[in-house]
């Protein structure tokens, strides 16, 4: 049963207790050394009894709901910080292979410096060894940029809300970067969500070097006690190699544990529905 269920039933039975009094007596007066209780007085009674039942089942179910998508959400920000983790270690590898590149090239540059009037069993074996190490610089592909988003921040001061997100790249840089951000929240004691107003500072054709984090800060101002809110990034950017990648991410923030992290089914595709129905295109 969910909560407007709760909700109905508990204003039924209210409704019946404030309604029966106006109806008949609720004492009979017929006998004369006491008063006997009508029917309507144990309707009354019952009724009564039935809507504080139902109010404390009602907190028990909120109480329940809302423990249940903290844990989504404490699951979720536990699988972004995995992924956060391993972005890291694939580029610290990634710049270990690099510079192995850069110092086998040293090493043939110095090969090739060497006197070519060496007799021909010299030159042979250099030759080997350049082989050799050209082969091995060929295996070494660097990788082409990955943009991520690595944390969300809330800052809250009075009706002022400003949300901090840290974009990042891995492998390389991430140039000609455009991010649209859309936000939509969930308002404590309602259980549908409301579109926030659109950024008018947006990140247009910005560069972001490899592993130097850059932040990306809106300000809104907002009179209601948010429960969670959600952004919609609809990221574009490019790689010096010239390919161009586009992305589709949907992350949230909690209020009340002050954690973020990307949305998980079902709630994302829920989150997307409503950003369409808003007439939003996040591709």
């Amino acid at each position: 049963m969910d909560k407007n269920a709760y909700n109905y039933l508990i204003g039924f039975f209210s409704l019946i207790v404030l309604i029966i009094p106006f109806f008949g007596k609720l004492l009979d007066n017929r006998h004369k050394w006491y008063r006997r209780p009508t029917i309507r007085a144990y309707v009354l009674l019952v009724s009564f009894a039935l809507a504080g039942f139902f109010s404390a089942s009602k907190e028990n179910y909120v109480e329940l709901e809302t423990n249940r998508v903290a844990e989504i959400a404490r699951k979720a920000d536990a699988m972004q910080s995995k992924r956060l983790t391993d972005s890291i270690r694939r580029s610290d590898d990634s710049v270990a292979r690099e510079r192995m590149a850069k110092s086998n090239l040293d090493i043939i540059k110095t090969f090739e410096s060497f006197d070519q009037r060496r007799d021909l069993s010299e030159t042979r074996n250099k030759q080997t060894i350049i082989d050799s190490l050209k082969n091995e610089i060929k295996k070494v592909k660097i990788k082409g940029a990955e943009l991520v988003i690595g944390q969300i921040t809330v800052e809250q001061r009075g009706d002022t809300v400003k949300f901090v997100t840290v974009f990042s790249s891995n492998h390389s840089a991430a140039i000609d970067v455009t991010v649209d951000d859309f936000l939509a929240a969930e308002v404590i004691g309602q259980y549908a969500l409301e579109l926030l107003p659109e950024s008018t500072s947006k990140l247009i054709g910005v560069e972001i070097p490899m592993n130097s984090p850059r932040e990306y800060t809106r300000e809104l101002i907002i009179t209601q006690k948010l429960r969670v809110v959600y952004f919609a990034y609809r990221i574009k950017y490019g790689t010096v190699k010239g390919d161009t990648t586009y992305l589709t991410k949907i992350y949230q923030y909690t209020f009340s544990d002050k954690r973020s992290g990307e949305t998980l089914e079902p709630i994302r595709s829920n989150v997307l529905a409503f950003f369409k129905k808003s007439g939003i295109s996040l591709k």
